[in-house]
């Protein structure tokens, strides 16, 4: 059996500016509390879960992300390594700029971006100048994926971005298939657990097994 768990990180200095990826911030106090709440709720969680293997992942070195796993580590003692295949996408002339200089600098790609977040335009046909292939972004999340061992618990600490490709991977979707890859929102600190009870290479990417999927994105219990 494996539990995959994703958290989000709390809310940082950065997202108060609307600013996409570059180094981070810090948490806001508001994102501290709200970390801390959701590392209580995993605590408590694990703590039923004895005999697992508890493995914690961080997608990158972003500050918000750096102290977010620093306070669940503190509550849970799970403590957080790095997968250069658990990544956020790269971001491109996006990377550490803020929505509005986005529209001001590179409107056509900023609006592109903007459809696809509503849900209107295929990721493909998003042209951002220097942005990652969401096809290749995506492979290597599955391929970090089906390398999670059995009888596990893994918990993945994350950007809107990866999660949001974590979790259209678990339901099938990709950016090759057309109309099925969209933006799925988290809010901060947010939790999402996923049970399964199959093997993992057969399970996690394809929608003809969601019947096995026994708990999925629900609150921890």
């Amino acid at each position: 059996m494996i539990y995959l768990i994703t958290i989000r990180h709390g809310e940082s200095y950065k997202n108060l500016k609307n600013i996409s990826g570059g180094l981070g911030e810090g948490l806001t106090e508001i994102g501290i509390n709200q970390v801390k709440d959701s590392a209580t709720q995993l605590n408590s969680f694990l703590q039923t879960k004895k005999g697992y293997t508890v493995l914690g992942f961080r997608s990158c070195d972003r500050q918000q992300l750096v102290e977010t796993c620093d306070i669940i580590e503190s509550i849970t003692g799970v403590s957080f390594n790095k997968d250069e295949r658990y990544v956020p996408i790269k971001l491109g002339v996006f990377n550490g700029m803020s929505s509005e200089k986005q529209r001001e600098l590179y409107p056509k790609a900023a609006q592109e971006m903007q459809e696809w977040n509503d849900g209107t335009r295929d990721i493909m046909d998003v042209h951002v100048e220097g942005m990652q292939d969401s096809g290749e972004h995506v492979n290597k999340i599955i391929d970090f994926l089906k390398s999670i061992p059995d009888n596990s618990i893994v918990i993945l600490v994350g950007t809107r971005s990866d999660i949001s490709a974590v979790k259209n991977i678990q339901k099938g979707n990709h950016p090759w298939i057309k109309n099925t890859f969209r933006f799925i929102p988290t809010e901060y600190a947010e939790i999402s657990c996923t049970r399964y009870n199959i093997n993992k290479d057969s399970m996690i990417f394809n929608n003809n097994n969601q019947s096995n999927i026994n708990y999925e994105n629900g609150d921890l219990e």
